[in-house]
């Protein structure tokens, strides 16, 4: 983070720097650079708001998307094998913006005429994890969801702000982090 900036509670748990351009006019406004935790897809891709349109991604992944309008809906769809274990995570508050990101994933089925049936598989919202107590709380506005892949399929993720019926805007930045569960020391 900016070194100039206090790290706010719910942000402690990211790895980022601050970086500042500094040219011959001066300094430009710090810029967080964030750790990419899986192979980075650089941005969504638009259109991908309705099913013909929903962006196929390969996981593990890394995204970078926007609320851009109203009712913005990002729809993204993999394949996954039964046993994989995935954490889901979106950052949106942690990244320091103003976004609220929410998704749902669903199970995608098509029987023999092609029809799409989904299963929800979960809805996520806020972090309630609170590792810091009263004191320094680590509770977040952005979900974070352990995916242990019941079946093999293809698997649908729907993205959007929470407030997305009321507004929309480009600086509703969020990320999405798919990756395999692997443990480390924190």
């Amino acid at each position: 983070m900016c070194s100039s900036d206090l790290v706010r509670p719910e942000a402690s748990g990211i790895d980022a720097f601050s970086y500042i351009y500094r040219g011959g006019n001066g300094s430009a406004t710090p810029v967080e650079v964030f750790y990419s935790s899986a192979p980075a897809t650089l941005v969504e891709v638009e259109p991908n708001d309705t099913v013909p349109q929903v962006q196929k991604i390969t996981v593990p992944v890394e995204i970078s998307g926007q609320f851009q309008t109203r009712r913005d809906t990002d729809l993204f769809q993999f394949d996954a094998k039964s046993g994989e274990i995935f954490t889901i995570e979106l950052f949106g508050q942690r990244n320091g913006n103003p976004s609220d990101p929410t998704f749902a994933l669903d199970s995608v089925k098509l029987d023999d005429k092609g029809m799409e049936t989904l299963t929800r598989v979960t809805a996520g919202e806020d972090n309630p994890l609170n590792l810091g107590g009263t004191l320094f709380n680590t509770v977040s506005d952005d979900p974070v969801y352990r995916f242990a892949v019941p079946a093999d399929g293809t698997y649908r993720l729907t993205v959007r702000d929470r407030y997305f019926e009321n507004r929309g805007d480009a600086s509703l930045v969020y990320r999405l982090a798919i990756r395999r569960e692997s443990p480390d020391f924190r």
